[in-house]
């Protein structure tokens, strides 16, 4: 299987995932990760993956959307991914568009949070809209937790039947001993 997973920035698949792409590629499976940030050759070469580095505003902005979008579905009809998952709000909603316009048969939206519920006014709407129609053009939705999955089926995002919890609910774990752990944070990072 050929995975294509499509992040704002490098940093959130360095803190969830790391680990479980090397899992992932031992397994026979090719896994691609796309970002905004510069490449983390450590990460990459540690997970066994192939880093492609795109722009992908965490803003709202049509016109760098639109591109994102463009360049994403060259990416996907270049490397004839079989599964697109996007995380984000934004990577989602990029990662979602170019994969239906791609013909990508299994899209999977990966969400870590919903950002319109501390908005109001025109901006609640307006991203709430945006998340349900990332929803829409994703083929399975996973949630990061049980409250998650309530609070989609409540707010109409989606049908619970398009969605699911890993386990008892979770990103992918946490590493308290090497990763989150205080005292091997330097204060600089901490800031």
């Amino acid at each position: 299987m050929k995975a294509l997973h499509v992040f704002t920035i490098i940093n959130t698949p360095k803190s969830f995932f790391d680990g479980q792409f090397r899992y992932l590629a031992e397994k026979g499976h090719s896994i691609h990760v796309v970002s905004d940030s510069p490449e983390d050759l450590d990460f990459s070469r540690e997970n066994d993956i192939t880093y492609h580095q795109i722009p992908i505003a965490r803003k709202i902005s049509p016109f760098r959307d639109l591109s994102s979008i463009a360049r994403l579905v060259a990416l996907i009809n270049k490397e004839k991914f079989d599964i697109v998952v996007g995380h984000t709000p934004k990577g989602a909603m990029v990662a979602m568009i170019a994969a239906k316009l791609a013909g990508v048969k299994s899209r999977i939206y990966y969400r870590h949070g919903l950002i319109y519920t501390t908005a109001i006014g025109a901006m609640r709407w307006l991203l709430k809209t945006v998340e349900q129609c990332t929803a829409a053009l994703a083929t399975n939705i996973i949630n990061v937790s049980p409250s998650l999955s309530k609070l989609a089926v409540k707010d109409r995002l989606n049908s619970p039947e398009k969605q699911r919890v890993i386990g008892a609910g979770t990103c992918g774990g946490i590493d308290t001993e090497n990763i989150f752990n205080p005292a091997l944070i330097n204060t600089a990072e901490k800031s």
